[in-house]
């Protein structure tokens, strides 16, 4: 291909649109697009490239910047670069041969025979209420109306940061988000992203505060700016939603993670991928470049926490959560997370059911029966799937590389642990680089 990959980059607080090109080993680039400098107001919100032309769909879903590309070695000049002003319909044009689509509705039956449809979303994004990007986010109204209609998404949360929303601000994102909830087509859920500390050590954490109601019997998220710690975090959420019965919370692993703190009522799910990284293994790599053992999901699976996984783009990344719910509605998508019954990806739309032998999904906890542990997996890539990993504690016991688009796979363990519970799930990476991850099985042994 003529175009390898393209990036775009952005200054604090207001963007730059950057183009370079990897051409063999060599980079060409990067070539300012606009001459504004550093001032554009709008982050990019997809870049996609072609053989001959690269767009640059903007977040307000208004504008389409459409580069022509001339040559093998270096992009066109400046010349070619130009914006387009036009509607929703417009956009899914431009984007229908180079973006993700969504595949067919996929529907599988569960245990007892009950249909459950795979639906895909979002928990996590930011919209013009969170301070750290003001100048460059898009409005709450746009942010929705871009998960709609350009991602064609099933569902998703705008989580702004809980200092930034006042009592105004909360009744105004309430409204708008109920606005967008439509059952059977896209699912809005209000929420907020809170900052917190831990008492014993002062390390940061913060969690997607969730709602699944439309009841407006919240205080503003700003009042939240006094309760300092998960503790009184999890005492707030019990006082205002009468212990839990409408809110979950996601945390946002890419700060420190708060272990000693876990609720498994308010914390069925963990962030596994996001714009900042992957926080699977051993340890990862953190945005201000060190390491670290403890921000991992594999640090709390092996120290007996029970938590599914999700994906996330936060500010201006692509990861999704792919859930299978009986009803494509608040309730049926706020049960199924509920149940773990949900998996993460990078962003592409990959379909991946993952089984035991007697049609348990994956997320459920029970007691081993028998010497043998075997789990059945259907995948159905976007691209050629290079391998599929079967972890069980922290380890790899199994894989497979079916390189094909399609694969159904099957895995056992006969190997004991010695420990009451095993956790397992299932890995798949693909040959563009997109990953999903499902959430854990949790085999208690007798």
């Amino acid at each position: 291909r003529q175009i390898s990959q393209w990036f775009v980059t952005s200054k604090l607080w207001r963007w730059d649109l950057m183009l370079m090109r990897l051409d063999g080993s060599d980079w060409i680039g990067p070539e300012r697009l606009t001459e504004r400098y550093g001032q554009n107001e709008r982050e990019p919100a997809a870049l996609v490239p072609a053989k001959s032309s690269v767009a640059v769909i903007v977040q307000n879903e208004k504008t389409i910047c459409e580069l022509h590309i001339k040559g093998k070695s270096k992009p066109a000049k400046l010349g070619g670069w130009k914006p387009l002003i036009s509607d929703s319909r417009a956009v899914k044009n431009i984007l229908r041969k180079n973006k993700p689509v969504p595949p067919k509705r996929h529907t599988v039956n569960g245990p007892g025979d009950v249909e459950y449809t795979l639906v895909f979303g979002d928990l996590h994004v930011h919209s013009e209420y969170s301070g750290c990007h003001r100048k460059s986010e898009a409005t709450l109204y746009e942010r929705f109306r871009y998960q709609s209609d350009i991602r064609q998404l099933d569902f998703s949360a705008v989580t702004d940061h809980a200092s930034m929303i006042d009592r105004y601000d909360w009744r105004r994102i309430q409204k708008i988000t109920a606005f967008f909830n439509e059952n059977g087509n896209f699912a809005t859920f209000p929420g907020y992203e809170w900052w917190g500390s831990n008492p014993e050590d002062g390390t940061f954490n913060s969690e997607n505060v969730i709602i699944f109601s439309d009841e407006d019997n919240t205080c503003p998220p700003s009042k939240l700016s006094g309760v300092r710690h998960s503790q009184s975090l999890w005492k707030e959420l019990d006082r205002v939603f009468n212990n839990g019965g409408h809110v979950l919370a996601i945390p946002h692993i890419v700060h420190a993670m708060d272990w000693k703190n876990m609720s498994p009522r308010y914390q069925p799910l963990l962030e596994i991928c996001q714009l900042g990284g992957i926080y699977e293994g051993e340890k990862v790599l953190l945005a201000h470049g060190e390491f670290s053992r403890k921000q991992t999901a594999w640090y709390g699976l092996n120290r007996g926490h029970r938590f599914g996984f999700t994906g996330s783009g936060d500010h201006a990344g692509f990861s999704i959560t792919g859930v299978y719910t009986r009803e494509h509605s608040r309730a049926g998508i706020m049960e199924a997370l509920r149940q773990r019954r949900c998996y993460a990806t990078t962003g592409a739309y990959i379909v991946l059911d993952v089984r035991t032998g007697d049609n348990r999904m994956a997320g459920e906890e029970f007691e081993r029966a028998g010497k043998v542990f075997s789990v059945k997996v259907t995948a159905r890539g976007t691209a050629k799937i290079r391998s599929i990993d079967f972890i069980k504690n922290g380890e790899v016991i199994q894989s497979v590389t079916p390189d094909k688009k399609n694969a159904t796979v099957s895995f056992a363990d006969r190997k004991g642990s010695g420990k009451a519970c095993d956790y397992y799930y299932v890995r798949l990476a693909q040959s563009d680089g997109e990953r999903a991850w499902s959430s854990p099985f949790f085999v208690e042994n007798n």
